[in-house]
Protein backbone atom coordinates (compact mmCIF):
# COMPACT_ATOMS: atom_id res chain seq x y z
CA UNK A 1 0.00 0.00 0.00
CA UNK A 2 1.20 3.46 -0.85
CA UNK A 3 0.56 4.74 2.82
CA UNK A 4 0.51 3.16 6.18
CA UNK A 5 -2.28 2.16 8.66
CA UNK A 6 -2.26 4.40 12.11
CA UNK A 7 -1.81 2.49 15.40
CA UNK A 8 0.05 4.61 17.56
CA UNK A 9 -0.99 8.29 17.98
CA UNK A 10 -0.79 9.64 21.71
CA UNK A 11 -3.91 11.94 22.97
CA UNK A 12 -1.83 14.84 22.50
CA UNK A 13 -1.34 13.74 18.68
CA UNK A 14 -5.54 13.12 18.60
CA UNK A 15 -6.29 16.13 19.76
CA UNK A 16 -4.19 18.19 17.16
CA UNK A 17 -5.10 15.78 14.58
CA UNK A 18 -9.18 16.49 15.36
CA UNK A 19 -9.02 20.03 16.33
CA UNK A 20 -7.91 20.48 12.55
CA UNK A 21 -10.09 18.47 11.30
CA UNK A 22 -13.17 20.04 13.24
CA UNK A 23 -11.82 23.68 11.51
CA UNK A 24 -11.15 22.09 8.15
CA UNK A 25 -15.21 21.09 8.04
CA UNK A 26 -15.95 23.91 9.91
CA UNK A 27 -14.32 26.80 7.84
CA UNK A 28 -15.14 24.94 4.26
CA UNK A 29 -17.08 27.32 2.39
CA UNK A 30 -19.69 25.23 -0.10
CA UNK A 31 -21.16 28.68 -1.56
CA UNK A 32 -23.13 28.44 -4.80
CA UNK A 33 -24.02 25.71 -6.69
CA UNK A 34 -23.77 25.73 -10.36
CA UNK A 35 -27.92 25.65 -10.92
CA UNK A 36 -27.50 29.18 -8.85
CA UNK A 37 -28.65 27.52 -5.09
CA UNK A 38 -26.80 28.45 -2.13
CA UNK A 39 -25.81 25.57 -0.08
CA UNK A 40 -23.66 25.42 3.45
CA UNK A 41 -22.67 21.76 3.89
CA UNK A 42 -22.27 19.81 7.43
CA UNK A 43 -21.89 24.00 8.85
CA UNK A 44 -25.59 24.75 8.99
CA UNK A 45 -26.59 20.64 10.65
CA UNK A 46 -23.41 21.36 13.28
CA UNK A 47 -23.30 24.96 13.45
CA UNK A 48 -20.30 25.77 16.25
CA UNK A 49 -16.51 25.10 15.73
CA UNK A 50 -16.31 23.14 19.09
CA UNK A 51 -19.63 21.21 18.31
CA UNK A 52 -17.67 20.35 14.74
CA UNK A 53 -14.56 18.93 16.34
CA UNK A 54 -16.13 16.74 19.28
CA UNK A 55 -18.15 15.26 16.35
CA UNK A 56 -15.35 14.86 14.27
CA UNK A 57 -13.13 13.64 17.19
CA UNK A 58 -16.21 10.72 17.91
CA UNK A 59 -15.69 9.84 14.58
CA UNK A 60 -11.75 10.03 14.19
CA UNK A 61 -11.53 7.69 17.45
CA UNK A 62 -14.16 4.90 16.68
CA UNK A 63 -11.84 4.72 13.27
CA UNK A 64 -8.77 4.75 15.19
CA UNK A 65 -9.55 2.41 17.55
CA UNK A 66 -11.39 -0.16 15.12
CA UNK A 67 -8.08 -0.43 13.21
CA UNK A 68 -9.75 1.84 10.07
CA UNK A 69 -7.49 4.52 9.83
CA UNK A 70 -4.80 5.48 7.55
CA UNK A 71 -2.28 7.95 6.56
CA UNK A 72 -0.52 8.97 4.05
CA UNK A 73 2.66 8.58 5.80
CA UNK A 74 4.89 9.02 9.52
CA UNK A 75 3.89 12.51 8.95
CA UNK A 76 0.67 12.28 8.62
CA UNK A 77 -0.30 14.70 5.86
CA UNK A 78 -3.38 13.43 5.58
CA UNK A 79 -5.87 10.67 6.78
CA UNK A 80 -8.90 8.24 5.77
CA UNK A 81 -11.22 5.81 7.69
CA UNK A 82 -11.85 2.86 5.47
CA UNK A 83 -14.47 0.39 6.22
CA UNK A 84 -15.96 -2.72 4.65
CA UNK A 85 -17.56 -6.20 5.82
CA UNK A 86 -15.09 -7.69 8.23
CA UNK A 87 -12.44 -4.45 8.86
CA UNK A 88 -15.23 -2.16 10.35
CA UNK A 89 -15.58 -0.19 13.27
CA UNK A 90 -15.86 -2.18 16.56
CA UNK A 91 -18.87 -2.48 18.50
CA UNK A 92 -17.29 -0.96 21.67
CA UNK A 93 -15.76 1.69 19.40
CA UNK A 94 -19.53 2.12 17.70
CA UNK A 95 -21.89 2.52 21.19
CA UNK A 96 -18.83 5.20 22.47
CA UNK A 97 -18.42 6.94 19.43
CA UNK A 98 -22.61 7.04 19.07
CA UNK A 99 -22.93 8.27 22.49
CA UNK A 100 -20.41 10.88 22.22
CA UNK A 101 -22.31 12.33 19.04
CA UNK A 102 -25.38 12.16 21.18
CA UNK A 103 -24.13 14.32 23.86
CA UNK A 104 -22.54 16.46 21.65
CA UNK A 105 -25.60 17.20 20.18
CA UNK A 106 -27.36 18.02 23.09
CA UNK A 107 -29.24 14.71 23.94
CA UNK A 108 -30.86 11.79 22.79
CA UNK A 109 -34.16 14.35 21.52
CA UNK A 110 -31.87 16.90 19.44
CA UNK A 111 -30.03 13.47 17.98
CA UNK A 112 -32.92 11.98 16.95
CA UNK A 113 -34.02 15.20 14.93
CA UNK A 114 -30.19 15.48 13.83
CA UNK A 115 -31.25 12.16 11.96
CA UNK A 116 -34.57 12.97 11.15
CA UNK A 117 -32.76 15.83 8.86
CA UNK A 118 -30.44 13.76 7.97
CA UNK A 119 -32.95 10.93 6.70
CA UNK A 120 -35.16 13.47 5.50
CA UNK A 121 -33.03 14.02 1.95
CA UNK A 122 -34.47 10.20 0.65
CA UNK A 123 -32.81 6.89 0.97
CA UNK A 124 -29.05 7.20 0.89
CA UNK A 125 -26.89 4.92 -1.65
CA UNK A 126 -25.42 3.45 0.76
CA UNK A 127 -28.52 2.31 2.41
CA UNK A 128 -29.79 1.43 -1.30
CA UNK A 129 -26.32 -1.52 -1.47
CA UNK A 130 -27.29 -3.11 1.87
CA UNK A 131 -30.98 -3.69 0.87
CA UNK A 132 -29.64 -5.49 -2.07
CA UNK A 133 -26.96 -7.45 -0.40
CA UNK A 134 -24.30 -5.67 -1.84
CA UNK A 135 -20.79 -5.53 0.01
CA UNK A 136 -18.63 -2.38 -0.53
CA UNK A 137 -15.90 -0.17 0.95
CA UNK A 138 -16.93 2.82 2.45
CA UNK A 139 -15.17 6.26 3.23
CA UNK A 140 -15.68 7.23 6.61
CA UNK A 141 -13.60 10.09 6.47
CA UNK A 142 -10.78 12.20 4.61
CA UNK A 143 -9.23 15.17 5.60
CA UNK A 144 -5.56 16.48 4.23
CA UNK A 145 -4.31 18.83 7.13
CA UNK A 146 -3.70 22.23 6.24
CA UNK A 147 -0.05 23.11 5.93
CA UNK A 148 -0.08 19.77 3.49
CA UNK A 149 -2.95 21.01 1.51
CA UNK A 150 -2.65 21.90 -2.69
CA UNK A 151 0.35 19.19 -2.71
CA UNK A 152 -1.42 15.70 -4.41
CA UNK A 153 -1.99 14.31 -0.52
CA UNK A 154 -6.09 14.21 -1.46
CA UNK A 155 -5.08 12.01 -4.80
CA UNK A 156 -2.82 9.67 -2.98
CA UNK A 157 -5.22 8.95 0.11
CA UNK A 158 -8.11 8.28 -2.82
CA UNK A 159 -5.40 5.65 -4.46
CA UNK A 160 -4.79 4.27 -0.58
CA UNK A 161 -9.05 3.97 -0.96
CA UNK A 162 -8.72 2.54 -4.66
CA UNK A 163 -5.90 0.09 -3.70
CA UNK A 164 -8.03 -1.30 -0.47
CA UNK A 165 -11.04 -1.47 -2.53
CA UNK A 166 -9.24 -3.56 -5.44
CA UNK A 167 -7.65 -6.12 -2.90
CA UNK A 168 -11.29 -7.01 -1.67
CA UNK A 169 -12.79 -6.68 -5.12
CA UNK A 170 -15.52 -4.37 -3.80
CA UNK A 171 -17.74 -1.32 -5.13
CA UNK A 172 -16.60 2.17 -2.81
CA UNK A 173 -19.87 4.14 -1.90
CA UNK A 174 -19.30 7.62 0.40
CA UNK A 175 -21.06 11.25 0.57
CA UNK A 176 -19.42 14.17 0.81
CA UNK A 177 -21.40 17.72 1.54
CA UNK A 178 -20.45 20.06 -1.23
CA UNK A 179 -20.97 20.68 -4.75
CA UNK A 180 -17.04 21.99 -5.02
CA UNK A 181 -16.17 18.72 -2.94
CA UNK A 182 -17.89 16.71 -5.42
CA UNK A 183 -16.10 17.79 -8.24
CA UNK A 184 -12.96 16.61 -6.86
CA UNK A 185 -13.71 13.65 -5.78
CA UNK A 186 -15.22 13.21 -9.43
CA UNK A 187 -11.65 14.39 -11.00
CA UNK A 188 -10.02 11.98 -9.14
CA UNK A 189 -12.01 8.74 -10.02
CA UNK A 190 -15.39 8.59 -8.24
CA UNK A 191 -19.66 8.64 -9.87
CA UNK A 192 -22.38 10.66 -8.99
CA UNK A 193 -25.18 8.15 -7.58
CA UNK A 194 -27.66 10.05 -6.27
CA UNK A 195 -28.40 13.73 -4.90
CA UNK A 196 -29.90 14.03 -1.90
CA UNK A 197 -31.99 17.77 -0.87
CA UNK A 198 -32.04 18.46 3.55
CA UNK A 199 -33.46 21.39 3.15
CA UNK A 200 -32.13 24.76 4.22
CA UNK A 201 -29.20 24.54 2.09
CA UNK A 202 -28.29 21.71 2.87
CA UNK A 203 -27.08 19.14 0.06
CA UNK A 204 -25.59 15.20 0.18
CA UNK A 205 -23.82 13.65 -2.25
CA UNK A 206 -23.83 9.99 -2.56
CA UNK A 207 -20.26 8.66 -4.45
CA UNK A 208 -19.68 5.25 -6.08
CA UNK A 209 -17.08 3.28 -8.15
CA UNK A 210 -17.73 0.06 -9.10
CA UNK A 211 -15.61 -2.54 -8.21
CA UNK A 212 -12.94 -2.66 -11.09
CA UNK A 213 -12.14 -6.41 -11.17
CA UNK A 214 -14.05 -9.20 -12.91
CA UNK A 215 -15.53 -11.28 -10.68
Amino acid sequence: MTGIKVTDLSEEEIERICREIGDSFYDHKCGVKKDGTTEYGMRNLINSREKMYRHMKACFVAGYESGCLYSTSERGEGYIIVTYKGHDISFKSGVKMIRAIVKNLGGIRKGIKFLKRISGGGTTYEEELKKKKIPYVNLGMLVVLKEYQGQGYMRQLMEMLYEIADEQNLPIVFDTDAENKLEKYEHLGMNLAKTRDLGDGVFMYDLYRPAQKIQ
